[in-house]
């Protein structure tokens, strides 16, 4: 690769920049055909296949032939759809719309059942009683989404994991509230309609700022049509209030623009750069032999945040990539990454803006064949998924299935890698082959890339038996072979599970087989015959873990020990079964998770020289005992010594903290003994509820759509001794009211007010410390009136030889506590200029050094620090690290006026 006063070269590391477009987003596009507002029906054959409406008289409702799947039982969709007076609506579009749920649950509905049968029921058109009612036969793996339409209302959707056959979806009354029309057109900063240049689509959408939550709601996020001229006109009404405008195909002057939508009507104008206007890199992109490089993607590296942008070479292989000049300084270097499948990923050093003529070549990347055979014949082995993993973490296109299922003559050809040096290679048989699972590591060198052939055992079944220390039958235990390819693998080892669908850096091996003793203590699994493995079995027992265990005709006997028992008992009750309210509405609501996962349950924790371990075995943010509803639990199989103890539940917004998940600990450890029963008494009366209702002002003024965050301090304490911290947040209406029920205790306050006005537009917000707290008492309602004032100052940045420092990235220590982020300092612009915002008081601000201000670079070099002390983040590598961080001299102060302008002056050490 070369280019004109260039350096040199390198090849840049891969880094995944994944782009998830909702369905919802697309569904709109394709739903946006307006239904008469007297009402419509649908023919026979045109409910079959979902086919155009007709008009009816106002008081009918149209049929609905069930779709779905091509035999089963039938689901409903059904309620009433209302006005914001109460009243039903007629002539509302009703439409069900089934898509798959993931790949892995359709491949693993595929190799059961065979293919998809699945066919879109009918439109329902409500009558004069506003009802709706579709039915239709679900196949397991699809997920399941419902669309309510009229033309002169906002829409509603629902989306649904899954719905079970026979399960009926009554939503009773759904609101559509009148919208807004909502259209514009793009101006540059005069004020001059913006034309689309030719062969440029631009297209647009806004966002709403507090989406609405339950389990049908108003559109979020809305797309539009941009015309030739600029002019465009949002597809279907929308809430008043708050949205963000997202473009792409113009560069804005603001990369969120934030408008206030108001109904009947709203016009917005979006101010876009002209084309002319931005900074750009152009050049050529070839392969090895000279022939152009179509749809490489091309980023731009070592940008701030915000002025990040990426393009890709067109069918001559040339690229344009544009800046908005208010993203970056001109002068500043950067690094250009290319990347394309069937290339290797290139990247190019010292890359300034306004260079034309750069020519990059990024070289095809050799093809690495795979021979799979099985061991005992050598003969080849065609259906079998092959996935290609990074050791130590696994780039995203690496995890995948190469080439599908089917590989003639047991070859597959893996003509694209992310990355040289080691690799595992692991194959999966087909299920029913009777052949092993097989994992072998190579090195690639991209220049001569190996052509491993990988021999597959038999898998023949084999019994495993689990015994207690008396001999008899231990049931429900789990066992798991694993293929540990070097590791060590514990109780809490995560092993790779490729039948899990994820895949992370932290996993161990691969999991070979798995599967739960009967009541006789025996499970059976199809294990490799020749090669020994890592056997783990977990249950309501001490974990065991044997290492290099050859499994024979004759079978393996596990022998677990009995452990200790503790039996807790959770009070008060009414706390427990609210939680089991919030759980069964949650699940009610997502249908993502099983009872199990969301129901109160304990599970037992500890660390000990650094190694987390979970009783029961790989306990995370869901699993342990279930807590039965007369409130007690009973953990049993307990390895000794200290552990501490946590329950797990659901939580709602209304009436807990904005999470889905929470979990509470017990203030005191517990030290287990062997075969010793333990009785616990574990206190929730701090979850008890109470209220709190009152209004936040700012400035004298109603804090409208600003966000209460209120903490309280829990009993429990961390391992530093620092005291658990939980954080509720509370939306407040336009007038800077708010009504929550919050459990009883002490909070302290924050306001995250929006961003002021000539702030970045990547700033969405400061969180700024309130006048006072506020105390929530069991069945009680707490009145508080709050005050929030934003305060700043403005501050200018200068070298030790008194120049401007342009670009410099600054963050805080504190004189005194507040919520959350305390302070946002935005980086200084050319004449090392800024403005920090925050509650009022004094600051310490900091920096990184010169050669660290980078987040790569610095991230390398905390790496590399914390390697060479041991991998751990000991006292010595703490000092080591904070020689990289410089205080800046005096200290500021924040004022509600601000005040005038602060000067600072780096020390010396800011150039190393």
């Amino acid at each position: 690769m070369t280019r004109p006063g260039s350096a040199g070269w390198l090849v840049g590391a891969v880094v995944l920049v994944a782009v998830v477009a909702g369905s919802w987003l697309a569904w709109s596009v394709a739903s946006s055909g307006a239904a008469p507002a007297g009402g419509s029906s649908l023919s026979t054959e045109e409910l079959a296949t979902g086919g155009s409406v007709s008009a009816v008289g106002v008081g009918e409702r149209t049929a609905v032939e069930a779709g779905g799947a091509a035999s089963g039982t039938v689901a409903w969709f059904r309620g009433r759809v209302v006005g914001v007076d109460g009243a039903p609506l007629a002539g509302v579009v009703a439409e069900v719309q089934g898509v798959a749920a993931s790949s892995e649950r359709m491949d693993a509905y595929r190799a059961e059942h065979g293919e998809v049968e699945w066919r879109d029921p009918g439109k329902c058109i409500t009558g004069a009683d506003g009802r709706f009612e579709i039915g239709f036969v679900p196949p397991p793996p699809y997920r399941f989404l419902l669309a309510l339409q009229r033309e002169d209302l906002v829409g509603m959707r629902g989306s649904w994991d899954r719905i079970e056959p026979g399960q009926v979806k009554d939503l009773g009354d759904v609101t559509m509230p009148a919208g807004a029309r909502v259209s514009g057109r793009l101006v540059d900063r005069e004020g001059v309609a913006f034309a689309s240049p030719s062969g440029r689509g631009v297209s647009l959408s806004i966002h709403r700022h507090d989406p609405s939550r339950g389990e049908i709601v108003g559109q979020a996020g809305v797309p539009a049509r941009v015309a030739a001229d600029g002019s465009f006109e949002i597809f279907e009404r929308v809430l008043p209030g708050t949205w963000t405008v997202r473009l792409h195909g113009a560069l804005p002057v603001s990369r969120d623009q934030t408008f206030e939508v108001e109904a009947p009507s709203t016009r917005l104008e979006i101010v876009v750069y002209r084309p002319d206007e931005p900074l750009g890199v152009a050049g050529l992109v070839v392969d090895e032999v000279g022939a152009p490089v179509a749809g490489a993607g091309i980023v731009a590296l070592g940008l701030p945040r915000w002025g990040r942008s990426e393009a890709r070479s067109d069918a001559e292989g040339r690229f344009i990539l544009r800046l908005r000049p208010d993203a970056g300084d001109s002068e500043t270097s950067f690094r250009l990454r290319f990347s394309r499948d069937g290339h290797l990923t290139t990247g190019l050093d010292d890359v300034h803006w306004g260079e034309t003529d750069l020519r990059v070549v990024m070289p095809r990347s050799p093809v690495m064949e795979v021979l799979v055979l099985r061991a005992a014949d050598r003969s080849p082995v065609e259906e079998y998924g092959l996935r290609v993993l990074t050791p130590g973490g696994a780039y995203f296109q690496e995890r995948q299935v190469v080439g599908g299922w089917q590989h003639p003559g047991g070859i597959t050809r893996v003509d694209h890698l992310e990355s040289a040096g080691a690799k595992r290679l692991v194959v999966e048989p087909r299920a029913g082959s009777g052949l092993a699972m097989a994992e072998v590591r190579v090195d690639v060198d991209p220049a001569a890339p190996p052509r491993p052939t990988i021999l597959l055992d038999a898998s023949p079944e084999r019994t495993i038996r689990v015994q207690d220390v008396e001999g008899q039958p231990v049931a429900g235990s789990r066992i798991e072979l694993i293929d540990a390819a070097g590791g060590t693998v514990r109780a809490e080892t995560p092993v790779t599970d490729f039948g899990s669908g994820r895949v992370n850096n932290t996993e161990v091996g691969t999991l070979l087989a798995s599967g739960n003793t009967d009541a006789t203590g025996i499970v059976v699994l199809e294990a490799p015959a020749h090669s020994p493995v890592t056997l783990r079995c977990t249950g309501d027992h001490p974990p065991v873990v044997h290492e290099q265990v050859l499994l024979d005709a004759d079978g393996f006997v596990v022998t677990v020990g009995s452990g200790a028992t503790v039996r807790i008992r959770f009070e008060p009750l009414e706390v427990l079964a609210r939680w089991r309210v919030d759980a069964e509405t949650y699940l009610e609501s997502h249908g993502v998770f099983s009872a199990s996962e969301c129901l109160p349950a304990v599970h037992l924790w500890r660390s000990e020289a650094g190694r987390w371990e979970s009783f029961p075995s790989g306990v995370g943010s869901r699993g342990g005992i279930l807590i039965d509803e007369s409130g007690t639990a009973v953990v049993q199989g307990v390895p000794p010594g200290e552990w501490r103890v946590r329950c797990r539940h659901s939580a709602l917004p209304s009436s807990q903290a904005d999470s889905s998940l929470s979990t509470v600990e017990h203030p005191s450890p517990l030290v287990l003994r062997n075969g010793e029963t333990t009785d616990l008494v574990f206190d929730l009366s701090a979850y008890r509820l109470g209220s709190v209702v009152g209004r936040v002002r700012s400035a004298g003024e109603p804090a409208a759509r600003a966000t209460l965050v209120a903490q309280r301090e829990l009993a429990t304490r961390m391992d530093n001794g620092e005291p658990f911290v939980e954080q509720h947040r509370i939306q407040l209406d336009g007038d800077g009211h708010f009504r929550q029920d919050l459990p009883v205790g002490q909070y302290r306050c924050a306001v995250r007010l929006p961003a002021p006005a000539g702030a970045p537009a990547s700033l969405l917000g400061v969180d700024v410390q309130a006048s006072t707290g506020f105390t929530v008492h069991a069945g009680e309602e707490t009145e508080v009136e709050l005050s929030a004032e934003l305060a700043h100052a403005a501050i200018r940045i200068v070298g030790a030889d008194g120049e401007p420092v342009s670009g410099l990235r600054l963050f805080s220590g504190l004189t005194f506590p507040v919520l959350d982020r305390p302070i946002v300092p935005m980086p200084t612009d050319a004449e090392g200029r800024t403005t920090v915002w925050g509650t009022a008081g004094g600051y310490q601000l900091r920096c990184r050094i010169r050669s660290l201000q980078d987040d790569a670079a610095y991230g390398a070099y905390s790496d590399a620090v914390i390697a060479r002390h041991g991998d751990t983040m000991s006292p010595e590598a703490r000092a080591e690290l904070a020689a990289a961080v410089l205080d800046l001299e005096p200290p500021i102060t924040l004022s509600v006026g601000g005040g005038s302008e602060q000067v600072l002056r780096l020390p010396a050490a800011w150039d190393r």
